[in-house]
């Protein structure tokens, strides 16, 4: 989202972060599936990862300990799923943030 909105060319972002220090297995998964904006097959669905983070949400709730990652984290996974993404790979929330 940072290069697309920086006016670079998605696939270009990715050819030059791949090789580099800011590489890592999901962005190899879920890059290229960002530049295609084709999220299925997916690695990860939208819908399993909220499910997860929802019960270690309620976990963190239950030690009365912060939480800002998960705190920061589920609020696009839900829209995400309300906007019916859900089925589709967790990366297609790149496509609701584009809009």
């Amino acid at each position: 989202m940072l290069g697309a909105g920086s006016g670079l060319d998605p696939a270009t972002v990715q050819e030059v972060i791949g090789p580099g220090a800011g590489d890592s297995g999901v962005f190899d998964v879920r890059g290229p599936m960002m530049v295609a904006d084709r999220f299925d097959p997916p690695a990860a669905r939208l819908a399993i990862i909220l499910k997860d983070a929802g019960i270690i949400a309620e976990h963190v709730a239950e030690l009365s300990s912060p939480s800002p990652l998960p705190d920061a984290a589920i609020p696009p996974y839900e829209a995400g799923v309300e906007a019916g993404l859900g089925d589709l790979d967790a990366a297609a929330l790149h496509r609701l943030l584009r809009r």
